[in-house]
């Protein structure tokens, strides 16, 4: 039975053409309401593959390869509308399948149904559009039709008619999006699960061959398994924990259940009470799964672990040159968006107070440090396991104080003490909770430490692997990740001087870090004072960065206008310069301190001496100060008067210089 119009425009047609089809001018607002509230968005581009035009999926929030089964690969509308705006993608999909409230959205797809040029339906186009009366729009290609509905069909229908003209999809696919409705069709997707299961079954199902009686009770081949082992598999949470993320991995249930030795059977009725309270994307049918394990079957022995097919995202280079990849700064110079951040520093440089300060500027829109602009407002998350609540909220007041907005207004920050577990999967499921819940887009985690098991700190390898679980986690949700950190305590190098990325201590830290901030003091630290200069090193791999002083007042308690936030970013230069100035500065005051000291020695020592005079010899020894530090002290007292020059006669009636005590002193 077929629908296509007699035309040679048809939809081979446009697709081996070797000039690219148009990418659709999508107009948002044909979109209806009922789709843009599900996050089951996808791109897609047109690729030239075969000599054939093709849609593969892209993933709206990163541009590269999508997925019409992996939900992590999809996004919000806006998300897949900017994305198009901006040209990581030509044009937007919608994905088919069961959503959140228990619906399932399922599409027809009709080819070579339409006249590109006059618009000219063909007959069963007409037919099938009138009975389905719900959202319809033109393919790409203009060629065919697309039909959005809500309904479903039960898993293992045939999806397409001989002629491959008419074809109903329920999951695993995506369907293209143009915006351009057919006229007179609905501008909503309706509730159509009567029509649809007649549409199947007129022009579909009355061609799928019927099954004998004999074959539909023939039993699959069995492996001798034991119900036990079945029964072990229905309950065994690891099991489970593949699905928690709403999808279904059909290649994993297998590969356990070939471990396990059971039977295909014994498989497929394993998923299917899975199914039961959570069903699976793809609705396989029995046949497909047995497919499925006899693909899998050759590759897996006893007690050995399936092997799990791994395909690489491929990028050609007309893509890679059309793309737009340009960085995203959340903050001038100092922070990229979507690329994760180490702030890393000794025991007590303020890398908390830091965070807390990048964290109130990001969500306030202002400047970080007061110096550093801030792009835009967004949201943010701070999930600290060290400093305890009310050091937070103290610290947080000062720098809102100093930001000149108020705490309790920042609506776009939210806190935590809980900090996740890196490599635990449930940690990672329940911070992916978190970050959707509150739409974070810059996740701030202090310190790194608490979130790592014990006894890997030496292992690159293993480090890196549990660094990576929550990185890529944040990337595939477009999450800017902030670690915060310590460096190593030996260096070799002046404690004071500026801290390099080579100092972050701990294997695979430096390794992992796209982008950093690095903390260091500049001089020692003075009890009481509340004032800290530091070093504040920042770069990253996309080029950005300096080097900068950092002079941050906090005061103490007992100041006479408390604790506060006070900050002076300086050039490197600028605060080198300075430091000098004030070194040099401090030895001169050193040196007055000293000769003073030696001078009050020096009077002292003679008034032990007999009249109260000496030479110059017999006073130092008296003294017991080297001739380095006699001297100006000598010299001092002379000034002052405290001492006069005088001849002294020595037994043997010789006459020598000397030095005695003024009336004042004695």
């Amino acid at each position: 039975m077929s629908v296509a119009l007699a035309s040679t425009n048809g939809k081979a047609a446009v697709l081996s053409n070797p000039n690219k089809p148009p990418a659709p001018t999508l107009d948002p607002s044909q979109i209806h309401d009922g789709l843009k509230m599900f996050d089951r968005f996808t791109g897609w581009n047109w690729v030239l593959k075969d000599g054939k035009w093709g849609k593969p999926p892209r993933d709206p929030k990163t541009g590269r390869a999508g997925s019409s089964t992996d939900p992590d690969k999809w996004s919000s509308f806006d998300i897949a509308i900017e994305a198009q705006r901006v040209g990581k993608v030509e044009c937007i999909g919608f994905v088919l399948g069961e959503a959140d409230g228990g619906i399932c959205f399922s599409g027809i797809d009709l080819d070579d149904c339409r006249d590109p040029e006059t618009g000219e339906l063909s007959e069963t186009a007409k037919e099938i559009i009138a009975t389905m009366d719900t959202y319809t729009e033109v393919s790409p290609s203009g060629t065919g039709i697309k039909i959005f509905c809500i309904g479903s069909l039960p898993a293992g229908h045939k999806t397409e008619n001989r002629a491959k003209t008419v074809e109903i999809y329920t999951s695993g696919r995506y369907f293209a999006i143009t915006g351009r409705r057919i006229d007179g069709t609905p501008k909503r997707v309706e509730h159509r699960q009567e029509q649809l299961e007649a549409v199947w079954q007129k022009y579909i199902g009355s061609e799928q061959p019927a099954v004998a009686e004999s074959q539909e009770k023939t039993p699959l081949p069995t492996r001798g398994v034991d119900a036990s082992v079945l029964a072990e598999m229905q309950k065994s949470t690891k099991f489970r924990e593949d699905g928690n993320d709403g999808s279904f991995r059909l290649n994993i249930c297998v590969s356990r259940g070939i471990e396990a030795n059971l039977s295909d059977a014994a498989i497929i009725a394993t998923i299917r009470a899975y199914e039961v309270d959570r069903p699976f994307p793809a609705k396989w049918s029995d046949e497909q799964i047995v497919q499925k394990i006899r693909y899998a079957e050759p590759k897996v022995e006893r007690g050995v672990k399936a092997r799990k097919q791994v395909d690489f995202e491929r990028l050609s280079s007309r893509e890679l040159a059309k793309a737009d990849y340009s960085l995203d700064y959340l903050i001038d110079n100092v922070l990229v968006a979507q690329q994760p951040l180490i702030i890393a520093g000794a025991q007590k440089t303020l890398k908390t107070s830091i965070i807390i300060d990048a964290a109130i500027s990001l969500a306030s829109g202002g400047f970080f440090l007061g110096k550093f602009k801030v792009q835009r407002a967004c949201r943010v998350a701070v999930m600290t396991g060290e400093s305890g609540l009310s050091t937070i909220q103290e610290t947080a007041s000062r720098i809102c104080i100093a930001a000149k907005v108020w705490l309790d207004e920042q609506d776009n920050l939210v806190w935590s003490t809980s900090l996740p577990r890196f490599g635990d999967l449930d940690h990672l499921s329940a911070l992916e909770r978190f970050l959707v819940n509150d739409e974070i887009e810059v996740l701030a985690i202090d310190p790194a430490y608490l979130c790592l098991p014990s006894g890997d700190a030496g292992n690159l390898m293993a480090q890196g692997e549990l660094l990576a679980s929550v990185s890529q986690l944040c990337q595939q949700m477009g999450v800017t990740m902030i670690l915060a950190h310590h460096t190593k305590k030996n260096t070799g190098r002046d404690p004071f001087d500026y801290p390099e990325l080579a100092d972050i201590a701990w294997s695979g830290f430096a390794e992992f870090a796209r982008q950093w901030w690095l903390v260091g003091r500049r001089e020692r630290y003075e009890p009481g004072t509340g004032e800290h200069r530091l070093w504040l090193s920042i770069g990253g791999s996309a080029g950005h960065g300096g080097l900068w002083a950092l002079d941050i007042g906090e005061g103490t308690n007992q100041s006479p206008d408390g604790r506060h936030w006070a900050v002076d970013v300086m050039a490197a230069s600028d605060a080198q310069s300075d430091a000098e100035e004030r070194k040099d500065q401090s030895k001169k005051q050193q040196r007055e301190e000293r000769r003073e000291t030696d001078a009050k020695a020096l009077v002292d020592a003679m008034a032990t001496l007999p009249d109260y005079q000496g030479t110059k010899t017999e006073i130092r020894a008296a003294t017991g100060l080297n001739s380095t530090r006699f001297d100006p002290a000598l010299a001092l007292v002379i000034q002052r008067q405290e001492v006069a020059s005088v001849e002294i006669t020595k037994a043997n009636n010789r006459v020598y210089p000397g030095y005695k005590l003024g009336e004042s002193n004695v």
